[in-house]
């Protein structure tokens, strides 16, 4: 009855969105929403359940894309744009970790835990490999 995989999310700004404001977004709401080259998508391993790591560390894998300005790759490529997914191997971390005995605070940890933070992550893409210290 443990949870061991939770599945995550985390968005940085790019510079799509003013190709295109009314697909990927006018703002930053709408870019969270709407523009997909700043989306993350991540799966984040409770470690500790498997291995003797300290209890607030996870490993995420993650999957996004860039470059994408229409739906299409063929429309995306016509406009002089090379469309590709990348995938991160990355540190995480368990904020229910953190122990409380406040209810409400068990709960802002646990809704607060479904956004990645940045931490050191690995990317791998078609483009090659490249590493950064904090990614978001």
């Amino acid at each position: 009855n443990e949870i061991r995989i939770i599945p995550k999310v985390s968005f940085h700004r790019t510079e799509f969105p003013p190709l295109r404001p009314r697909l990927l977004g006018d703002d930053l709401l709408s870019e969270m929403v709407k523009d997909y080259n700043g989306q993350t998508y991540w799966l984040s391993f409770d470690i500790d359940k498997f291995t003797p790591f300290p209890r607030w560390l996870n490993f995420a894998f993650g999957y996004g894309a860039h470059e994408m300005v229409y739906a299409r790759d063929d429309q995306t490529e016509a406009v002089g744009f090379n469309p590709y997914r990348q995938y991160y191997l990355a540190l995480d971390f368990d904020l229910t970790a953190i122990k409380t005995r406040s209810k409400l605070v068990k709960t802002l940890l646990y809704v607060a835990s479904t956004i990645r933070l940045p931490a050191p992550a690995l990317e791998l893409s078609s483009r090659g490999s490249r590493f950064y210290p904090f990614y978001f």
